[in-house]
């Protein structure tokens, strides 16, 4: 196995999780994905999972690793966190999203911090309409960029 495999494997294992999640329509397995550190610094978070369902329309079909993800490893003494940036492409029978995942699968030196920190999602055909940097795009929780914010946008 190469090195870069362990991180694919594990932002795919993310993603599946992500996939299932919205597959079934569950709240409770969205907020599960989710590190505490995440859920208690987002600006109402139960409130993005609602409209995350709700935006992704159409039976979910699929998903795909755009590629593979960008890597931070960093070691404390013997503690360890590991970030994981990582594009995807979700499908169902209506739509074709963007996905963009911010992960800690390993955070040794903040626990809370272990978990999906950020998701960000965008219809294909408004892909496009991103702005900023994937640095600018760590925030915690859950961000939809539908019809409403991209006119704010123009």
């Amino acid at each position: 196995m190469l090195f870069g495999d362990k991180d694919n494997n594990l932002a795919d294992a993310r993603m599946e999780q992500v996939f299932e999640a919205i597959k079934e329509h569950d709240k409770n397995a969205v907020r599960a994905i989710f590190s505490q550190k995440a859920i208690t610094e987002a600006d109402n978070f139960d409130a993005g999972v609602d409209f995350l369902l709700s935006f992704v329309t159409g039976e979910v079909v699929s998903w795909s690793r755009d590629e593979s993800p960008v890597v931070s490893d960093v070691v404390e003494n013997s503690r360890k966190t590991k970030q994981l940036l990582t594009w995807y492409t979700l499908e169902t029978e209506e739509h074709k999203y963007l996905v963009f995942l911010v992960d800690y699968p390993i955070d040794t030196v903040n626990p809370e911090n272990e978990g999906l920190y950020s998701l960000r999602i965008i219809r294909e055909e408004d892909e496009e309409n991103l702005v900023g940097t994937m640095e600018e795009w760590i925030i915690p929780g859950i961000y939809v960029l539908d019809d409403f914010q991209l006119k704010a946008l123009q």
